[in-house]
């Protein structure tokens, strides 16, 4: 099948970016990429080697009037869909307008999930935003209307939803945006062929995300002072950030620095190549992972896959893939709780053993051949019902 996939921003290195090439690259069917918004010099290079067709840009700003600008290009902007089997949409919450102009036409629309509009569908991100910006209220109760309206048009036009866990299920029935015999729960993966345990355990912590508000980097510095200060036995251990940062996240880029500027420990790595990535993500004693309610978490599959114990928030997706205490810690999103399990790891290379172990052991079933098979698998069901259409014209034209 030819299937032309839509999403509006690639230009990270985001488990966003990493899902679509995962699924692109290794189909059997043939994909076009199509987005508004593309920077091949910051994702990852493998996009170089597919087929990208770029439309008009959009900012990547999320400031009110960028993002009803973005909104309202998406909105208008038509795809020539004519030599295609299917349209996948993969949504974050924008990218879902792209349907208004191109669900006419022959071709099924699948939606593959990362998370509705966490700001609006997210009942936690969407609180600490208000508490953080008081001011704004009124606008964004504005926009969460508007955008609340359109969203609820545009999800029935998908045929079928696929959404990387339970928890962006539940926001997706809790806003009553498709039934539940719609939706599949599609985990994404890793790609356990390129990842292998060292079984190195170096005295540092990792924390390897975006840096965005929402992934709630400063937990991970706070809570780094507070072992540092108050454990002056392990003060040989370190805290890495390794991040990717792009124009919009420059203040908050900026804030943690000056956040952590009174801990020589602490560095922060800004854009790091796939190289360093690896190799800080080999050598680490343990990973740490944020996120307020994090949709489904790729850093914490990443860390199981390299032997590593993972400390993450109790809330959202790393709760349906760590194991508390066996492949991780989860935690309350506090800096108490955070240094609390650090130190029990940094007194302990034994626990932080054997935990490696289970968590590579339990990382083995999110193959990213899995997520690709699946997909497959979907598509050619959809080409199954077209044949059949055609084999039975006389009775499909009865049924219409």
């Amino acid at each position: 099948m030819k299937i032309a996939l839509y999403y509006p921003w690639i230009y990270l290195k985001s488990g966003a970016e990493n899902t679509i090439l995962e699924m692109v690259k290794n189909s059997r069917h043939e994909f076009t990429i199509f987005t508004n918004h593309y920077e091949p010099i910051n994702t990852y290079a493998e996009y170089r080697n597919l087929n990208i067709i770029e439309l008009a840009d959009i900012p990547v700003n999320r400031s009110y009037y960028k993002v009803c600008y973005a909104a309202f290009k998406i909105m208008t902007q038509k795809i020539d869909l004519i030599d295609y089997d299917a349209l996948i949409v993969v949504s974050e919450g924008l990218g879902d307008f792209i349907v208004f102009r191109n669900s006419h036409s022959r071709i099924p629309i699948t939606c593959y999930c990362l998370t509705p509009l966490k700001i609006t569908h997210d009942s936690l991100t969407r609180q600490i935003y208000l508490d953080k910006n008081r001011l704004k209220k009124p606008f964004f109760i504005f926009f969460e209307k508007l955008f609340r309206f359109f969203d609820k048009i545009a999800w029935e036009r998908y045929s079928y939803v696929f959404c990387d866990s339970n928890e962006v299920k539940n926001r997706i029935l809790k806003a009553g945006l498709a039934p539940p015999a719609n939706i599949e729960i599609l985990h994404p993966g890793i790609d356990l062929d390129s990842i292998k345990p060292t079984w190195q355990y170096d005295n540092y912590f990792l924390q390897p995300s975006r840096i965005k508000w929402y992934k709630n980097t400063s937990l991970a510095i706070e809570a780094f002072k507070k072992f540092y200060l108050e454990n002056p036995g392990l003060r040989k251990f370190k805290l890495i950030i390794a991040s990717q940062v792009d124009k919009a996240s420059k203040p908050y880029y900026e804030y943690l620095l000056a956040l952590s500027k009174d801990i020589e420990n602490i560095r922060i790595i800004p854009n790091p190549d796939d190289e360093l990535y690896k190799n800080l993500f080999q050598n680490a004693y343990a990973i740490l992972h944020t996120a307020f309610n994090e949709d489904w978490g790729i850093v914490p599959l990443e860390a199981m896959a390299y032997g590593k114990p993972v400390i993450a928030v109790n809330q959202g997706g790393p709760t349906e893939s760590i194991i508390d205490k066996e492949t991780g810690f989860l935690v309350n999103p506090n800096a108490q709780e955070f240094s609390k399990a650090m130190k029990t790891l940094a007194e302990d290379i034994n626990l932080v053993q054997k935990i490696g172990k289970n968590s590579r052991t339990a990382s083995l079933k999110y193959d990213w051949k899995n997520f690709v098979k699946r997909i497959d698998s979907y598509f050619d069901s959809l080409l199954l019902q077209d044949s059949n259409r055609c084999i039975n014209p006389y009775i499909s034209q009865k049924k219409q």
